[in-house]
């Protein structure tokens, strides 16, 4: 329902703000949503964000054209499997391009495609997942740990069980102080934008 932009700039989905009004929502329940969405800013790469996409585009984009390349030839009879075995297709590719008849350079450059069709998403996945990890302690040590777990539990069902026991623990270790004074006094300056329909 929220996504980080840029630095200081939290994006909200018009059905929350509707479901606000509508009171389908609690003001707790907005709160963790757009404050995970901050907390993520806090936790992600926010200071080196434009260094970081630079250098990622042009792996991304090698990603995504083997991945069209994928979708374009899956009416193909075993092209699916072929996706899934790519790892097997690639080594033997750069055996190839190392035999006496073969072509180094094509070798070499079909491996390096296989890989990064492996690495990005398994990076990308793991980089979301700290992010997150880090986001759900900073909510629940705001003491917002309740509405996240119910959150969490509504959008992932049964996936949700681990994380719910994370955020658990994290709510547990918060310290016996005023949670909302030191959540005042942690509060940042940022700002947080509707959609356009949100309004209307």
């Amino acid at each position: 329902p929220t996504r980080p932009i840029g630095r200081h700039t939290v994006i909200v989905e018009p059905w929350l703000i509707e479901a606000l009004y509508q009171r389908r929502l609690t003001t707790a329940d907005a709160a963790t949503a757009i404050g995970h969405a901050v907390a993520s800013q806090q936790s992600g790469p926010a200071r080196f964000d434009l260094a970081a996409r630079l250098w990622a585009f042009p792996w991304t984009l090698v990603y995504v054209v083997v991945r069209q390349i994928a979708r374009a030839f899956a009416w193909v009879p075993a092209g699916g499997l072929a996706w899934h075995l790519r790892i097997v297709l690639g080594v033997v590719a750069v055996v190839q391009g190392f035999q006496p008849e073969g072509n180094p350079v094509l070798g070499l450059a079909t491996g390096v495609l296989v890989a990064i069709s492996y690495i990005a998403p398994a990076a990308d996945r793991t980089w979301r997942a700290v992010v997150e990890r880090d986001a759900d302690r900073i909510v629940a040590n705001r003491g917002l740990a309740d509405p996240l777990i119910h959150f969490v539990q509504w959008r992932h069902g049964a996936r949700s069980i681990e994380r719910v026991h994370r955020i658990r623990d994290a709510a547990e270790r918060i310290p016996s102080t005023d949670t909302r004074s030191r959540t005042a006094a942690t509060t940042g300056v940022g700002l947080v934008l509707a959609h356009p329909t949100a309004t209307r």
